[in-house]
């Protein structure tokens, strides 16, 4: 008689070894952004932002928001108190222009001049903003936010609202 085991794993052993391996990947997958962003604040690009799908964000993957107010007007209409809570992307000092990243078009890119005399960036015609409560990349929770100011809202690639 020999002393060998058999060393096939069961169905049973199997199955268990696959759902391992998949709660491996999944917890590798969280809800945030697809990729880490080192790119510059003064960058627009696109992100897959969990349960949004793919919006704007600068060039370190923070989320970029419209304000319903500004009516896709190329005109800004968050002054002051307003622009504390909610900053404008305005571009670094020695940057002429937004630098169109990866998924933009280009063509949809532009500024527009603040009082303050910066330039806030535009895209489509809508004056782009951040967040500060949005603390790391891949976050949104300002989404769909109703304050004084109005309804805050993230923005497709091809210019369209997220509401």
């Amino acid at each position: 008689m020999s002393n060998r085991r058999n060393r096939t794993l069961s169905p049973h052993r199997v199955v268990s070894v696959v759902a391992l391996l998949l709660a491996v990947v999944v917890a590798g997958c969280g809800t945030g952004t697809t990729s880490t962003f080192t790119g510059s604040p003064d960058e627009v690009r696109v992100a897959t932002v969990g349960g949004l799908g793919k919006i704007l964000v600068d060039g370190q993957g923070f989320t970029l928001y419209i304000l319903a107010a500004d009516n896709r007007s190329g005109r800004s209409t968050c002054f002051a108190a307003c622009a504390g809570e909610w900053p404008p992307m305005t571009l670094s000092q020695d940057t002429a222009a937004p630098i169109a990243g990866p998924g933009t078009k280009p063509s949809l890119l532009g500024l527009t001049s603040r009082g303050d005399g910066t330039e806030q960036v535009t895209y489509d015609g809508w004056p782009l903003y951040r967040w500060p409560t949005d603390t790391s990349p891949g976050m949104a929770t300002g989404q769909g936010v109703d304050d004084e100011n109005g309804y805050w809202y993230v923005l497709r690639p091809t210019g369209i609202v997220v509401r």
